[in-house]
Order: structure tokens, then sequence, then C-alpha cells
């Protein structure tokens, strides 16, 4: 499950945004990262990464034995 999560999920957004925000930050060393100008853009796929891995965190909790993984992990809508 976390392979899959890792493969399927976070690399993809990872290699895709990294790169691009670090070409960014060494050619604007001294900027703020919300002076980029694809940061709303990679904000809003973060937003969505992170609706998407919401039900991994639920996976991983039951499988460690939480009583009710939904409140501990709560919303991904409240993030």
């Amino acid at each position: 499950m976390a392979v899959t999560m890792l493969n399927q999920q976070l690399r993809p957004f990872l290699s895709s945004w990294r790169p691009r925000l670090t070409e960014h930050e060494r050619r604007h060393p001294d900027g703020p990262e919300s002076a980029w100008p694809e940061n709303d853009a990679c904000r809003e796929d973060l937003r969505g990464l992170q609706q998407d891995i919401h039900v991994y965190a639920l996976g991983f909790a039951r499988l460690a034995g939480v009583e009710d993984a939904e409140l501990l992990v709560g919303s991904p809508h409240k993030r």
C-alpha cells in the first residue's frame, strides 16, 4: 500500500513540481515562494494530491489498529 501510494501519487506530483520550483528558486534565490508564477497551480495540484492520499492515510490507520480512523485522520476537505 505504501509503495503504491509513493509510486502512483507522491512520485508523479514531486517529479512534476519539484524541478520547476527548484529552477525558480535558483533564478530568484532571495524571492518568496509565493512570487513563483506557478505557485497557485502547484498548490491546487497539492490539494488534489491531499484528497487522493487521504484514502491511504485511512488505510494505514486501520492497519495500525486505530479504532476510529476517520476521527484521527480527519476529512480531506478540512485541510
